[in-house]
């Protein structure tokens, strides 16, 4: 396997330079079929090669050589690009695959023996910093158009400046007060009072019932739309009197929404709508779906900090203030607010190999919408490669059949629903990702081709400005924790964060103010809850480090851990503040109509 990833690798980056001669990745150049087979043979000498390598140097660690020829692959191509949002999401990347490499080489018991190969390993993260840096000079905000090989002006990033001096605030603050603390050898321990997860909660609750007062608002004031709150209102009082999701908004004609989107998952809010049939009901209740998820994360926070307190109520604090859980509201109700609740169930119940609970949120997640197989799926795979519930063999063998039996329930879902929109109902929305299709011939099975032959293309479709300002506003607000991983596997949870939001051209999909951010969003805080629970200064230390060393590097970690935490709840009340404050204007109309 080894052997075939670095060959992939090195034919993909090979293969740019005819492809993409002059660093214009969002060219979708193909070579047709005389290209595809000299990529094909090319493929093969260097899998060939890799084998004999490998085979003849045995000592090399084999994860440390993907890290290294991923790392290379986007730093060379990072320094071919003629654009800066594309160099600087490469360094998003390239950076924790140096780190991860880093620490591959520090547990190594031969250090003399990797002296090479961390060199190497430093050369080529410099390579991604100077290609940003020349980027930076040479084009400033400029970047290249998807359509030619024009030069339009953009910014690069367009975040709100008070933003990131609010979250470099509390990172100085926190440096201050935890040097205080280790000067003056106090005990300032805020965080053991009985009273701090109250009052901690609390404060985090406060955006969730003003975001409830915004949505409920909207309604008062008539700020809502037809599409989609005026669907879903008529859609639910049509379930209340027969019982069917039957609408004549959505396509001008008398039809059920389950003819649009397979989300049964709307009836667990019938019994609370039948008692209180009015269109702020729902507004209200999708907040406290949302907020429901903090049960689930505390429980998940117990098993994974089950000796810090603090860090557990803060788990609470990053996801009640998270941008992304609170934007995705302000669209008014959608069926995805359920994911958020019910994915970090199935998350519990998975690490726990509790069964039953995971076959019962499997299914109760299928119901939110046809795609939401694609989180179960990603679930299923964090639960087979991480290896976070396998203790035994016997155990891990019966995890693994559950994780493979989630993943064949998942495109079973995903397959039938398809057919039955396709033949009975309105057509799955796939539209939205037609930018990825390069053979036009071949539809949208022709997508596997493309990535293989030009994964340049799709890193550029990620890489645009205004997807680089979504994936800086979403990772700020998490303290950038998510791409600091102790085990490769766990980035297996980006998946739908990269599908779902980033290879889209879609807009709605990368904007925090609409809906398509409680999936993946709800895994990245729970990569969050990994990075802390992983951590430790045995994670860039050798095991035969001395003793008299390592307070020299776990004093150092904790704080740059504890920064990490601020800078996350600090960037998660400012940016939350911000999309709130947009839309107080509903509140004041609402006042001013009374």
């Amino acid at each position: 396997m080894t052997s075939l990833v670095c060959a992939y690798g090195l034919t993909s980056l090979v293969s740019s330079f005819w492809l993409n001669p002059y660093g214009e990745f969002l060219s979708a150049a193909q070579r047709g079929i005389g290209g595809l087979a000299l990529q094909a043979s090319l493929f093969i000498a260097l899998a060939i090669t890799n084998r004999l390598l490998l085979r003849r140097f045995l000592s090399i660690s084999r994860k440390l050589l993907v890290l290294l020829v991923g790392q290379s692959y986007l730093a060379i191509m990072s320094w071919r690009s003629c654009g800066t949002a594309f160099s600087a999401g490469a360094l998003l990347v390239s950076l924790p695959l140096a780190l991860l490499a880093h620490g591959e080489l520090s547990h190594s018991d031969n250090q003399r023996a990797t002296s090479h190969w961390r060199r190497l390993n430093y050369m080529v993260a410099a390579l991604s910093l100077l290609s940003l840096h020349r980027n930076l000079a040479a084009f400033g905000g400029l970047i290249e158009e998807s359509s030619g090989r024009f030069i339009q002006k953009a910014m690069m990033t367009r975040l709100d400046i008070a933003s990131w001096v609010t979250g470099g605030s509390a990172v100085i603050t926190t440096l201050m007060v935890y040097s205080m603390i280790e000067h003056k050898r106090r005990r300032l321990r805020l965080t053991e009072s009985p009273w701090f997860p109250a009052v901690a909660l609390s404060l985090s609750l406060l955006p969730s019932f003003y975001l409830a007062l915004v949505l409920v608002a909207r309604v008062k004031s008539f700020g809502v739309s037809t599409f989609d709150m005026g669907v879903f209102t008529q859609m639910f009082h049509s379930m209340r009197r027969t019982g069917m999701p039957l609408t004549t908004l959505e396509r001008d004609a008398l039809m059920s929404h389950f003819k649009v989107h397979l989300s049964p998952i709307y009836y667990a809010m019938l019994p609370v709508f039948a008692i209180f049939p009015k269109a702020e009901t729902l507004q209200v209740l999708q907040v406290l779906v949302v907020v429901s998820g903090i049960l689930p994360l505390w429980l998940l926070a117990k098993k994974f900090l089950p000796d810090s307190k603090s860090k557990r109520v803060f788990i609470l604090s990053i996801y009640l203030l998270q941008p992304a859980m609170l934007g995705s509201s302000l669209y008014d109700l959608h069926e995805n607010c359920f994911l958020a609740p019910l994915l970090l169930w199935l998350l519990y119940f998975g690490c726990e190999r509790k069964g039953p609970g995971m076959l019962v949120f499997t299914l109760f997640t299928l119901m939110v919408k046809e795609d939401a197989g694609l989180y179960v799926i990603t679930i299923a795979l964090y639960l087979m490669i991480s290896g976070a519930n396998t203790r035994d063999e016997e155990g891990g063998k019966r995890d693994r059949n559950r994780a493979v039996a989630m993943i064949l329930v998942s495109l079973i879902h995903f397959s039938g629903s398809v057919i039955f929109l396709s033949r009975l109902g309105d057509g799955a929305m796939v539209d939205r990702f037609k930018n990825l299709i390069i053979y036009s011939s071949m539809g949208y099975g022709g997508i596997a081709l493309s990535v293989l032959q030009n994964p340049g293309y799709y890193l550029a479709t990620m890489w645009t400005p205004d997807k680089l300002n979504y994936m800086l506003a979403v990772l700020s607000s998490l303290g950038f924790l998510p791409i600091f991983q102790k085990r490769v596997g766990n980035l297996v949870l980006f998946i739908p964060f990269v599908v779902m939001n980033l290879l889209s051209n879609y807009g709605y999909q990368y904007q925090l103010a609409f809906q398509y951010h409680y999936g993946s969003g709800v895994l990245l805080i729970f990569l969050v809850l990994l990075a802390l629970g992983e951590s430790g200064p045995g994670l860039w230390t050798a095991p035969n480090c001395p003793p008299r060393l390592k307070p020299a590097v776990s004093q150092p970690y904790n704080r740059a851990l504890a920064c990490a935490v601020a800078f996350a709840v600090a960037m998660g009340i400012s940016q939350s503040y911000y999309l709130l404050k947009d839309r107080r204007y509903y509140v004041k109309n609402l006042k001013t109509n009374k």
